[in-house]
């Protein structure tokens, strides 16, 4: 963790936020709240999260492959805003393997340096054969994650890659017959009837 210890203080951490989100935007990203995109190429974007308004400052990034995130929202029927991306970690995770967060008195060039080299760390995944390894960061393997891999394994033709995937979301999803293995089964049926079954 970085920063002086101290009493919480909402001020100082907005002062990190507006920092790294002014940083961000001179830097090329597109703003949406809390939300920073940068179009890497036509199917990708990078994703950097300042964060919510807390005592200390925990920033985000990811990539967004846009066909991946489409075709996963069309299959649990939901709608897609164009904006969530498809894998992300905290920053501490994606360059040195470790949670990090930071109080007021951080500075914010320290918390920019190290979001830019979580940016450029994550953007060299940014191709439909590289993108299943960014899950291998700590931190990456959130509720679902193994809906997006089934998803880019079909769109790569990787059959065994595809009933890998499938197999993991029915044994992380389906332990008991509930409303987590009802919205799989959902994703499983249309899937299936979008990719054929494996």
């Amino acid at each position: 963790m970085c920063g002086t210890a101290g009493p919480p203080s909402t001020v100082g951490d907005v002062r990190l936020r507006t920092e790294l989100s002014r940083s961000l935007t001179e830097a090329g990203f597109t703003r949406s709240d809390r939300r920073h995109t940068r179009r890497i190429d036509r199917d990708f974007s990078v994703v950097a999260d300042v964060g919510i308004s807390a005592p200390r400052l925990a920033p985000w990034v990811g990539l967004r492959h846009d066909p991946t995130q489409e075709i996963v929202s069309e299959l649990i029927e939901l709608t897609d805003d164009g904006l969530y991306p498809t894998v992300g970690s905290n920053v501490g995770y994606v360059v040195e393997g470790t949670y990090l967060e930071w109080t007021e008195s951080a500075s914010p060039d320290v918390v920019e340096g190290m979001v830019l080299k979580a940016i450029e760390r994550v953007s060299a995944f940014a191709s439909l054969d590289l993108l299943p390894e960014i899950w291998s960061i700590p931190g990456t393997n959130l509720p679902g994650y193994h809906r997006k891999l089934a998803v880019i394994a079909a769109l790569s033709s990787r059959p065994q890659d595809v009933a890998r995937w499938l197999a993991e979301g029915e044994r992380l999803d389906c332990a008991y017959d509930d409303e987590v293995c009802e919205h799989y089964r959902v994703f499983r049926r249309n899937f299936e009837a979008r990719f054929g079954v494996i």
